[in-house]
């Protein structure tokens, strides 16, 4: 997995677990 895309996941599951 590619470095950009595992920050994405990383704050993509952040902010939905803000939400």
């Amino acid at each position: 997995m590619s470095p950009v895309r595992d920050a994405f996941t990383t704050v993509a599951d952040g902010w939905n677990s803000a939400k």
